[in-house]
């Protein structure tokens, strides 16, 4: 891909290349600054998605099916495409993300909210349970 600005004039086969703001190349969102939160967004908000079908069928899944359908519809929208976006720089960008396949652990898996000093060991061990990437 050939990136242009205002002031120089990029031309590709003779036709001057516009510059934009932000693009989707092979459904990843790839902005001017490469920050990624656009990516990391559409991301946040496909797995919500997800889950509300996760929510709907939750009851009458046995445990290997679910995590047939977490893959399917969890952590293959994390995972693509993470090689390019998942290491742009704050390792904190990516919480939406985690906390949005927390979520959907906890419905899928009918787990409840843990407050105290028991928060982190709700979904961490179903994660480790089910050798689930994070």
């Amino acid at each position: 891909a050939v990136v242009s600005t205002q002031s120089t004039g990029i031309r590709f086969e003779s036709k001057l290349v516009k510059q934009v703001k932000n693009i989707k190349f092979l459904c990843v969102e790839i902005t001017e600054s490469l920050s990624w939160d656009l990516q990391i967004n559409k991301v946040v908000s496909r797995v919500n998605r997800s889950i509300g079908s996760l929510y709907r069928m939750r009851g009458s899944l046995p445990s290997q099916l679910r995590l047939q359908v977490y893959s399917a519809l969890i952590q293959s929208y994390v995972s693509y495409g993470i090689s390019v976006w998942g290491c742009g720089g704050d390792i904190n960008k990516l919480f939406p993300i985690f906390k949005a396949q927390k979520n959907a652990l906890r419905c899928l898996f009918q787990l409840k909210r843990r407050y105290g000093s028991y928060a982190r060991a709700g979904t961490k061990r179903s994660f480790t349970d089910h050798h689930l990437l994070t």
